[in-house]
This record gives C-alpha cells, structure tokens and sequence, in this order.
C-alpha cells in the first residue's frame, strides 16, 4: 500500500453487548479522529429520526415495496400518518385506497415504536457521555439502534390494538435487558420512566436513590 491514501473506519458502541464498557486502546485513539455520531447529527433531527423508519422498510410486509419505489411515496405516506391530507394522485406510483389505508396505519404504528426507539437512543448517549464519577443514576445500556428498529418493524402490523404496540414494545425490551451482565432492573425502570407507563409495582419499587459519585482521591 506504500504511496496510497487510505484510511481505516471503525465504529462502535460505548458499551460491549454484555454491558461492559468498550475501551478504545489508547494508542489507537491517540492516532484517530473521534466523533460521537450523536452530536454530529444534532443539526438533522428531523433526517437523523426518519432515517428508522428508512432503515426498517423491507422489515415490514406492508412497507417493504416502498424500499424500491420513488422516496417522495414513502414522505408523503409519513406525512399521511401524521394527519396531513394527502390526494393519492400526487404518488408516483398506483396505489388503491385500501392499499393506501393499509401502509399508513402500518406506518402509525411504526412511528409510535420510532419514538420509543429515539427515546432509548438519546439515554443511550446521554448516559454514555456522562464520567461514572459524576453518575446520579445507574448507567443506562439500553440501545435504540437501527438492530431495534428493524426486530419491532418486522412484527408490527395495522390491525395491531395500542395495547398490543405496547406489549410488544415491552417484550422487545424485556428480551435485550437480559442480556446484560447487570442493571436490568435498573433499566426497565428507567425504560418505564421514559415511556411514561411506570407500573403500580414499579412505582413501589422505585428507582434507586440518586447519588453523586466523586472521587476521594
């Protein structure tokens, strides 16, 4: 490679699968540009959000043919399911009114597992970004990555009732927190916290007290 320009791309999370922090070797990070994926898409929000529901499409039955039909269909349809009017004849493609109902219920539900999905995201990196000596609260390993995206995509349906967008939501969660080494409890709760439908028996439990952890030295 003597006299070729290149360079070597690695991306990865601040946590390992099992909840363990991941370390960049120091002399690694010392010859390296680092950038939390995070903070450079502050500035595209909206893109950065939609982008789930891009990624997600040929996880879903019903949404999979907007993957290989013109963009514009599929903003159009996102715009549909947040209420706008939107005649079928400015689509660049055919589709028949009950075809139409079907993606944009489809996508309703979608849209509301989305958000779930941008809550966990932002706690994820939240947490991540936060020194464990300056901690309040127990780390938050949680993730809402595209991988989420598309596990709750693939079993969303139209005909799904809220309670049932709910319970999968919940199962989806409850299934990665086991794999964590530790703190699964501590990050339902703070799951629940985030979704706003803290149980009775959650309340009770409560979440641990916050603490400052300083260091002594």
């Amino acid at each position: 490679m003597r006299g070729k320009k290149f360079a070597v791309v690695m991306a990865g999370n601040p946590y390992t699968e099992s909840g363990e922090a991941f370390r960049i070797p120091d002399m690694l990070a010392n010859r390296a540009d680092i950038y939390n994926l995070g903070d450079m898409l502050s500035d595209q929000k909206q893109a950065f959000e939609l982008s789930f529901v891009e990624n997600s499409l040929t996880s879903n039955s019903v949404l999979a043919p907007l993957a290989t039909r013109d963009l514009n269909d599929l903003y159009r349809f996102v715009r549909m399911a947040d209420g706008e009017s939107i005649a079928l004849s400015e689509m660049s493609h055919a589709y028949s009114a009950t075809e139409s109902n079907e993606i944009v219920t489809t996508l309703q539900k979608l849209i509301a597992a989305q958000q779930v999905v941008l809550k966990v995201n932002q706690q994820y990196i939240r947490s991540a970004a936060t020194a464990d000596q300056y901690r309040v609260e127990p780390p938050f390993k949680l993730q809402g990555s595209y991988r989420n995206m598309n596990k709750l995509a693939e079993k969303i349906s139209a005909v799904m009732t809220d309670n049932e967008l709910n319970t999968l939501l919940q199962d989806h969660y409850q299934g990665e927190a086991q794999t964590l080494a530790a703190g699964t409890e501590e990050n339902l709760l703070k799951l629940a916290e985030l979704r706003g439908d803290m149980t009775a028996e959650q309340r009770a439990v409560g979440r641990p007290s916050k603490r400052v952890i300083s260091d002594s030295s």
